[in-house]
């Protein structure tokens, strides 16, 4: 993973092995907390590029593997992209700005659309983050702020067959003032996509097979600890 790699390439072994959110960013058997969940929310809706390609590598990762509950990404993406976060600027004083709501959303879609390519397991995960990002919002006054993400879940939605899982994206796709694409999008959305497609029979299974392997995983990590973080530690 890039933000794991880069510590390692600067040589600081003991920075990564005693900053939880790293380790847990390497170590495909640890537990995901909420800093890792807000880390990678913040890293999607980043202006800059580097932190989404380690963003998109780590989702692609530990979507798969389970340790990412897709729900959870969403709402801690949500939280990331509404109003009041400080966020630094080199531009004038006092050098931090306020955001407009849910702008920053819209920079987290490229990534979440080749996330979702991945598997048919990732395009469920990604529509499932994506709901969950939308009901955490408030209503918005300019419903076409919500067009890219709402497109992309369309697309997800075509492909996977169903309905909305989460009601309270339901419940904000419902609210929506106006007419225009991002509302017609929206009833397609409310309208669901009839019976679920051999995608998402193909996701069922993956996700049934991500799990087991984690719990194997897990068994051998339990019965022979890895040398990994001693060696780290000591600086091998």
């Amino acid at each position: 993973l890039g933000l794991a790699n880069a510590v390692l390439r600067a040589g600081n072994a003991t920075l990564l092995c005693n900053w939880e959110p790293a380790r847990q960013l390497l170590d495909e058997d640890e537990p995901v907390t909420p800093a890792v969940y807000w880390l990678v929310a913040v890293s999607l809706v980043s202006p800059q590029g580097e932190p989404k390609v380690w963003a998109e590598d780590f989702l692609r990762q530990a979507l798969g593997d389970g340790r990412l509950r897709a729900r959870e990404t969403g709402r801690h993406l949500a939280r990331a992209s509404l109003p009041g976060i400080p966020r630094r600027t080199a531009t004038a004083p006092p050098f931090f700005t306020v955001d407009p709501p849910r702008l920053l959303l819209q920079r987290a879609v490229p990534v979440l659309e080749s996330v979702g390519r991945a598997s048919p397991l990732h395009a469920r995960l990604v529509a499932r983050a994506l709901e969950a990002a939308l009901g955490a919002l408030p209503v918005p006054e300019r419903p076409a702020s919500l067009l890219p993400l709402l497109r992309l879940l369309d697309e997800l939605r075509f492909e996977l067959g169903g309905t909305l899982e989460v009601p309270r994206c339901r419940a904000l796709l419902e609210a929506l003032p106006g007419e225009g694409e991002t509302v017609r999008v929206a009833r397609r959305l409310l309208q669901g996509y009839g019976e679920a497609s051999p995608r998402d029979e193909e996701a069922t299974r993956q996700e049934v097979e991500s799990r087991l392997a984690r719990a194997e995983r897990w068994q051998r990590a339990n019965a022979t600890p890895g040398p990994r973080w001693t060696a780290l530690r000591s600086g091998a």
